[in-house]
């Protein structure tokens, strides 16, 4: 069963654009549509939850407060099938006058419950909340924490089938963090649904199932919340990489690859100015291992290198290597045949061939990576030819192993 359904959902917010000033700016002619969400679509069923994640300013509670029915949407439709439960600010709806007892009452009264319903859930209210003797104590008279602990067991424990929260699981201390958490997974195999807001990747990863990665209003990406997460990650950690280099005054950039590409001339020659040309790499392959041409790899999955080069020139036994790096430019794995001690490229080439390097199991974690190619002398010395990080490729992985690489590994436990 579907409980929210959305498609193509648009929200525009409308700022005035003027002289300076705000009373001046607000009558100005002159209007700037700003789009908050830009044709989101997505589907929550009944067992499933859905996490968010973003930058800040990305849509990420707008999109909450649109599905809520806190605001409108400019265009596009949306449905919920089922009764649902709001935590944006678990303490804010208080009457700060009234006891704990007196707001339950009213957050109950305001979703629609009949006072005895909701009186017969109070004390399982505030049993949660660890506030049992402070029940008909002033809100007012409640620290901070003490207020949310109130908010999220309101919110979860009335009777809902789904849940609308935004950064606000990690509430308390550890202790009723851990209670949160197990009450969550209860209520999604009871069948509740939830969306989850948060900027904790390890929580989506742990708790959702699926994830939407809002950038500036529009869906970046969406699918299982590991691999969702493991792509935000990898271009966080590229951009960080590329503020670095700015700042370091390094000019910075990357070829976008595919399975196959192939080089152009100018790149073949000019490659960081490396290679006497005497031999030149024609075209690389990244393929399966059924041959096929893959940009996109699994962990774990073989993958082969094939390199096309032409020697222009008699070569005698060249040192053909293979590297790969992570897009942040961390050196992860690199291999040649000289120092494999590879026998089949003791000879003389000239004309057109190929050489392949295959990774029979690749141990990479999910990201983005970049491989490199390069033909030196036999001496491993004078370069031929050097593509350096100019075909690209990405890993994917349903692992939730931390690091660069997946190492083989038991656990021995006395």
């Amino acid at each position: 069963m579907l409980r929210i359904i959305a498609k193509d959902l648009v929200k525009n917010y409308t700022l005035p654009v003027g002289p300076k000033g705000l009373i001046r700016s607000f009558f100005s002619a002159n209007k700037k549509v700003v789009p908050a969400l830009d044709k989101v679509s997505l589907q929550v069923g009944a067992g499933e939850a859905l996490g968010i994640i973003g930058e800040n300013g990305a849509g990420k509670t707008t999109l909450l407060k649109v599905l809520a029915g806190i605001t409108s949407a400019t265009s596009g439709d949306y449905q919920v099938n089922g009764k649902v439960a709001t935590l944006l600010d678990l303490a804010s709806g208080f009457r700060q006058d009234f006891t704990a007892r007196e707001n339950i009452l009213l957050a109950g009264a305001m979703q629609g419950y009949s006072e005895n319903d909701v009186k017969k859930k109070v004390d399982a209210i505030l049993d949660f909340s660890g506030l049992h003797e402070f029940a008909d104590q002033p809100i007012r008279t409640f620290s901070d924490g003490m207020q949310v602990r109130l908010g999220f067991s309101t919110s979860a424990l009335l009777s809902s089938e789904i849940l609308l929260v935004d950064e606000v699981l990690a509430v308390g201390d550890q202790r009723f963090q851990r209670k949160c958490l197990e009450w969550v997974k209860r209520f999604l195999v009871q069948g509740g649904s939830i969306v989850l807001v948060s900027h904790s990747l390890h929580l989506v990863t742990n708790m959702c199932n699926k994830a939407v990665w809002l950038e500036q209003g529009r869906i970046r990406a969406q699918g299982p919340s590991q691999q969702v997460v493991d792509g935000y990650i990898d271009k966080m950690r590229e951009l960080e990489h590329e503020e670095a280099q700015h700042e370091k005054g390094l000019a910075s950039g990357s070829d976008e690859g595919a399975g196959t590409s192939r080089a152009s001339e100018e790149e073949r020659k000019n490659a960081f100015g490396k290679g006497s040309k005497e031999a030149i790499i024609i075209s690389v392959e990244l393929l399966d291992s059924n041959e096929e041409k893959k940009k996109v790899f699994k962990s774990g999955e073989a993958m082969k290198v094939r390199v096309k080069f032409n020697a222009l020139k008699k070569i005698d036994s060249p040192s053909l290597g293979v590297a790969i790096f992570r897009n942040d430019d961390v050196y992860v794995y690199g291999a040649n045949t000289r120092f494999d001690a590879e026998d089949t490229t003791m000879r003389v080439f000239e004309g057109e061939h190929s050489f392949s390097i295959v990774f029979d199991s690749l141990p990479l974690l999910g990201g983005s990576y970049q491989v490199s190619v390069a033909m030196y002398d036999k001496d491993h010395v004078f370069p031929y030819d050097f593509h350096d990080r100019l075909y690209n490729f990405s890993v994917q992985t349903d692992k939730q192993d931390h690091g660069l690489v997946i190492l083989d590994h038991h656990w021995e436990i006395d």
